[in-house]
């Protein structure tokens, strides 16, 4: 889908905003000793309410079944059916133009260029603020797997159990350009409310590490919904403390998110339900209720009742062997 741009664009001399944190906050602009405060000069935000991410998570499955579940990998299914995961969520991009007089080729003045925003923490409103980067991507940010129930880095066999270990994906800003005074950043804006995301926390972990493993955008929330604007606080700080602030807050209408998997019933259900072995739905599959009887997962008869999934590794789970 093609980004809705917001822009808020020229050339504009800020007057210093004054923090607590600031060396400067007394003093008059004209006299400040700490030098002269930065200037922001340009202002885009750019949402994609739909972006996506879609991700293989055939290893992943695979690996569940011979090291988790007993399969004999001579037995797996055969074609053993490709699970693909697809996360959809609010990307926003942030990019800022900013300069600081005092800035020379070897070390730029601004020291930090962020984005803040108000949301919901535990009914009380919490800021939240989100660094913008002009690094050309050359920072890298770890961000350990979500998922609880399998190991996602499978550089190996997935079927030797020793070879699925806990993955940690490297994030970057996605500036294009170090040092170019134009500081960057995209951030996955998720939200797990609307009914997108099936309900438990391996579908809402499943949901950012295939955001974060294809995108490599750091995940970031908030509470308002349903349309509910966002509204974010533009600034650019540098090393003496002067801060900057862009006088347009651009607004974001961060959309529900959504999390989908195919390939398989059984398969899907097992990667994000939070009760494998409860009853599914008599009348849909829905990770929700549970995966117990959904179709799926047929492995190759083994001969042996209590190690046969011929029919299927949800139905044989809910009967202690094959009907």
């Amino acid at each position: 889908m093609v980004g809705r741009s917001i822009g808020v664009a020229g050339l504009v001399c800020l007057a210093v905003t004054a923090v607590a944190c600031s060396k400067t906050q007394d003093t008059a602009p004209e006299r400040r000793i700490f030098g002269s405060p930065p200037s922001i000069e340009n202002v885009q935000v750019t949402s994609v309410p739909s972006s996506s991410a879609v991700c293989d998570w055939t290893p992943m499955v695979k690996h569940f079944m011979t090291c988790d579940f007993g399969f004999d990998p001579l037995f797996l299914p055969s074609p053993f059916p490709a699970i693909t995961v697809t996360s959809t969520y609010n990307e926003v991009v942030f990019n800022v133009q900013a300069t600081d007089p005092e800035s020379t080729p070897a070390q730029s003045d601004i020291l930090l260029v962020t984005a803040s925003y108000i949301t919901n923490s535990g009914g009380q409103p919490q800021e939240v603020s989100l660094v913008v980067l002009d690094d050309g991507s050359a920072n890298e940010f770890d961000f350990q797997q979500k998922g609880d129930f399998y190991g996602e880095d499978c550089v190996a066999d997935p079927m030797t159990c020793s070879d699925c270990n806990v993955k940690t994906y490297e994030l970057t800003s996605n500036d294009v350009t170090a040092g170019d005074g134009m500081y960057t950043r995209g951030f996955a804006f998720k939200s797990t409310s609307g009914g997108g995301v099936p309900g438990g926390a391996r579908a809402e972990h499943l949901l950012e590490d295939c955001l974060v493993a294809k995108k490599r955008q750091a995940p970031a929330e908030t509470s308002n919904l349903g349309g509910a604007p966002v509204s974010f606080k533009i600034e650019a700080i540098d090393r003496s403390g002067n801060i900057a602030a862009w006088p347009v807050q651009p607004e974001v209408s961060v959309q529900p998110s959504s999390l989908t998997c195919t390939g398989d019933d059984c398969a899907c259900c097992i990667l994000l339900s939070s009760n494998v072995l409860s009853p599914a739905s008599p009348t849909h599959p829905n990770p929700v209720t549970g995966c117990l009887g959904l179709p799926g997962l047929n492995g190759q008869p083994t001969g042996d009742p209590g190690n046969d999934y011929s029919c299927g590794l949800c139905v044989f789970l809910l009967y202690g062997f094959c009907p």
